[in-house]
């Protein structure tokens, strides 16, 4: 789970599984299947409700200038009546120690009775796109559609190990309840590079990536601001945002394109940890074009990927998913009516191929639109698809720029799962926390993903209350995969957003700096701790300080002891002193008397 998702682990985590740290009471558990199964239901109302919202997006921001989201990372002064002070873990009390300099912790911090919204990094809140904005203004009926249907039983495990959260295809993240982020956190979090969001795409596939280097690629983008920029360097961001999504065991190449052909940039990748892909991405970022004048060959680059060993053929992965994804300007060394070869499309259809075609419709004055290429009926012959990428799109956004092969590969995975939710292996939260589990669930109107729905527990809470009972009853999804049928070459799977209208100034964000509910408090910890709950001393000891009680306890056992043998010598001493001259005459015989030492003490005990 970003880093403000840890801080929910404040809410929820369980220390003792007989004290409720929500309300103060004892939490009333069921069975683990019963458990499991109300997981999985409420994910589903939670997906549904998201569905719901989004098909009624356009009505939802007509009233979003009097309804507004919490940004989680503006600091605000949350009321009694819209907030609750909760206990913090004592492994949380680092959390409220940010930016502090003495050693006054927290004991208690706020949190929201609604959600908050995260952001990633790209989207820039001043200037939301339309579809964030309509996102945010939709989505916020979810406080009362489902996430406080979803904790409406007090008593129940939901208040003490898990959190609820809703993540949309456009970067758009709503959890709940809500806390403020960190200055320092804030923009770090994209839940679409999440291991729980990147689930609902995990099945085996090998993707080769074509990019066009050729001359168009090197048209100037007008940007906001008087800034500018090349296509070139919008697709490369795609690709580099592209990377931070594909799943472990997945196969990843990069080829450019020019009037060449097509040559692999540094080399094939498998994914372990995601760290392989260091190298790929760096070489990538220094990708530049060949030739202002030369255009790039796409008919030579699909030759040399499908006939040349673009894919590999070894048992592991010979049945895995095969994905061509193409970005390019569109204007071809091909010309406009491209034929492939025949040896071209039989290897793609053969090999059960799936490419998916990426035009950036950069709308620059060079452009000529009768040289574009024909993409769609290229796409048509290799059993792919074609999309048309307006500039906001992969400007704002460039991850949603593949929409469409996010889009196929999840309705795979959702078929792999029997359209059940998908229980997702234990992964690291997103601060030092220890492991966290989540089940999602995808969103899809029609065949476009809209989001996916989930629900995170703390691993080692589950496990203590039921050990076992995850493997047992809910065994992670492997990651199989089935091709598919081949893609409709005529319907897009890019979803065109609903227009805004000019009337919503606010862009559903609460974020006017005037309203009284900003606080003026300037660290984390002051804004964060519940007013008159709000500090401890840090009890933490630091290693000088162990020592003194060490070496203190030693001679502390070492006093007692000498003054118990004092104590004890002593005694016996006077026990054994005449108590006058008859008894003293009558112990005179020298047989009787023990010889002399001089050199015993008080403390001798021989004798």
């Amino acid at each position: 789970m970003a880093k403000a998702a840890v801080f929910l682990l404040i809410f929820f985590t369980v220390v003792k599984w007989d004290q409720a740290f929500v309300h103060g009471q004892s939490a009333s558990w069921p069975g683990p299947e019963a458990f499991f199964s109300e997981v999985e239901n409420s994910v589903k109302l939670l997906a549904s409700s998201a569905l719901d919202n989004y098909r009624s997006r356009s009505d939802l921001w007509s009233t979003c200038n009097t309804e507004c989201s919490v940004y989680s990372c503006q600091p605000l002064r949350l009321k009694a009546e819209n907030s609750q002070c909760l206990v913090l873990t004592e492994r949380m009390n680092d959390t409220c120690q940010l930016s502090r300099t003495d050693d006054l912790g927290c004991s208690n911090v706020t949190f929201s009775k609604g959600s908050y919204i995260r952001l990633p990094a790209q989207v820039e809140v001043a200037t939301l796109s339309c579809d964030a904005q309509m996102t945010i203004c939709a989505q916020r009926k979810l406080d009362q559609q489902a996430f406080e249907q979803i904790y409406v039983n007090d008593n129940g495990p939901f208040n003490h190990i898990a959190w609820s959260f809703y993540g949309a295809s456009n970067g758009v993240f709503r959890i709940y309840p809500g806390l403020e982020q960190p200055a320092k956190d804030c923009g770090k979090y994209d839940p679409r590079k999440r291991p729980w969001y990147k689930a609902v795409t995990g099945v085996s596939k090998q993707v080769v990536v074509l990019l066009d280097t050729g001359g168009p690629m090197a048209n100037t983008l007008s940007l906001a601001e008087g800034s500018s920029s090349t296509v070139l360097t919008a697709a490369r961001n795609i690709v580099i945002e592209f990377l931070d999504t594909v799943n472990k065991d997945d196969t990843v190449s990069v080829y450019t394109f020019n009037n060449s052909g097509a040559t692999i940039i540094d080399q094939k990748v498998t994914v372990v940890n995601g760290t392989e892909l260091q190298s790929l991405n760096a070489s990538l970022r220094g990708t530049t074009t060949n030739s202002i004048a030369a255009k790039a060959n796409l008919t030579a680059a699909l030759e040399s990927v499908l006939l040349h060993g673009g894919f590999e053929q070894s048992t592991s992965l010979v049945e895995s998913l095969k994905v061509i994804i193409v970005i390019t300007a569109g204007d071809l060394a091909d010309g406009v009516n491209i034929e492939l070869a025949p040896s071209i499309i039989q290897s793609a259809s053969t090999n059960q191929v799936r490419t998916f075609i990426y035009r950036l419709n950069a709308s620059v004055p060079q452009e000529d639109a009768s040289n574009l290429a024909d993409l769609q009926s290229v796409a048509c012959s290799i059993g792919g698809t074609y999309n048309e990428i307006p500039l906001d799109t992969f400007r704002s956004d460039p991850l949603s720029t593949l929409g469409s092969f996010i889009t196929y590969v999840a309705a795979l995975r959702f078929d792999l799962d029997a359209m059940r939710p998908s229980w997702v292996p234990s992964f690291d939260a997103f601060s030092a926390v220890g492991d966290v589990m989540a089940v999602v669930y995808p969103v899809f109107d029609g065949n476009f993903l809209v989001g996916v729905a989930g629900i995170e527990l703390l691993t080692d809470a589950v496990e203590q209350a039921w050990p076992g009972a995850i493997t047992k009853l809910r065994k992670a999804a492997d990651t199989k995969h089935s091709p598919g049928e081949p893609l409709n070459c005529s319907l897009t799977t890019v979803q065109k957003p609903v227009a805004c209208s000019d009337d919503g100034p606010r862009r559903g964000l609460c974020l006017d700096p005037s309203l009284e509910f900003v606080d003026s408090r300037k660290t984390y910890a002051d804004r964060t701790c519940c007013d008159s709950q709000c500090y401890r001393k840090d009890t933490g000891l630091n290693l000088l300080a162990i020592i003194w009680i060490v070496v203190g306890a030693v001679v502390g056992a070492v006093l007692l002891f000498i003054a118990a043998v004092c104590l004890y010598r002593c005694c016996r001493w006077r026990s054994r002193r005449p108590r006058d001259e008859n008894t003293v005459q009558s112990v005179t015989t020298p047989s009787a008397t023990p010889p002399s030492d001089s050199r015993k003490g008080p403390f001798d005990i021989s004798g």
